[in-house]
């Protein structure tokens, strides 16, 4: 049986910033590829959206075509941003 992975990590605005970036992507265009606002991309490259939705870090991790445990800390790591 599988870990829920979510259940010790969160979704790392740091990691998403580095890996949209690394791609040459604006936050307007993975907005647009997730189906999200790009306010709401800003926000969890902020730190501001720990909390994150299941549904959310599968669509930001395919519209980077990244594995979803990239984009993750785990949840006692500080982020240094």
């Amino acid at each position: 049986m599988k870990k829920n992975i979510l259940k010790e990590h969160f979704l790392s605005g740091k990691n998403v910033r580095e890996k949209r970036e690394g791609q040459g992507m604006s936050q307007e265009e993975l907005a647009e590829k997730t189906g999200m606002s790009r306010t709401q991309i800003g926000r969890i490259e902020r730190g501001n959206a720990k909390n994150s939705r299941v549904d959310t870090v599968k669509k930001i991790a395919n519209a980077l075509q990244v594995n979803i445990e990239e984009l993750l800390c785990e949840k006692d790591e500080k982020e240094q941003e």
